[in-house]
């Protein structure tokens, strides 16, 4: 059995080189390769979570000294006689408008990015699902994208408040999470949710999610 000094100098080391790898990206935003190498290290830091994640498997002691994550209620049903939307509304390809909402502004500007290059034009970002929800308040999105685990507000009780309110019936709501869980996506999908995406998310899995979600000419 690991002694509680080996713990500590395991679970800091760990917690360290994610921190390492955050600082990494946040310090890259300035151009077009930082982007690409944001994705690599977004996809490194992703790899070094799976290791702790084994290494509490490992050691169940270590399971005492990581911080917990409570568990989100089970999401309540849409509104009565609520219709999921399937797809965007139809219009042309660069006046489609779409929202990002993540409290980590490098995951903003990687999505951002990708979006954009792909062709649609009207994209804006924003830092916490309350702020997310006022911009949805002011401007007609086609579509969010939604971090799930963030401060105060998480992306499943947003996902709630949106599916209850009438103005927001035609918006397409994809869920953006860094654990691929039965159970949570199972929550989302009752609440409404268009799409998931698991974290790291590349070019090539957006491109899909989006065109399956784009109506055909």
């Amino acid at each position: 059995m690991l002694s509680e000094e080996e713990k500590a100098v395991l679970y800091d080391a760990l917690t360290e080189k994610i921190e390492t790898c955050r600082r990494f990206i946040t310090d890259n935003t300035s151009d077009k390769e930082a982007i690409k190498l944001q994705q690599v290290a977004s996809e490194v830091c992703s790899a070094i979570m799976v290791k702790l994640k084994l290494a509490a498997k490992v050691f169940p002691e270590l399971q005492a000294t990581a911080p917990a994550t409570p568990e989100p209620a089970p999401a309540p049903a849409p509104a009565p006689g609520f219709k999921k939307p399937t797809q965007f509304r139809k219009k042309a390809k660069k006046n489609y408008r779409f929202l990002i909402i993540d409290d980590q502004g490098v995951m903003r500007a990687l999505l951002k990015h990708i979006i954009t290059d792909l062709g649609y034009l009207g994209v804006d970002t924003a830092e916490s699902a309350n702020k997310g929800l006022t911009n949805m308040s002011l401007k007609d999105y086609d579509a969010v994208f939604c971090d799930w685990e963030m401060p105060g507000m998480t992306g499943l009780q947003l996902l709630q408040k949106v599916r209850c309110q009438e103005q927001f019936k035609h918006l397409i709501f994809v869920m953006i999470t860094g654990i691929d869980n039965t159970s949570k996506i199972r929550d989302a999908i009752v609440a409404g949710v268009n799409d998931y995406i698991v974290k790291p998310v590349n070019v090539e899995m957006l491109a899909k999610k989006l065109a399956a979600l784009t109506p055909k000419d």
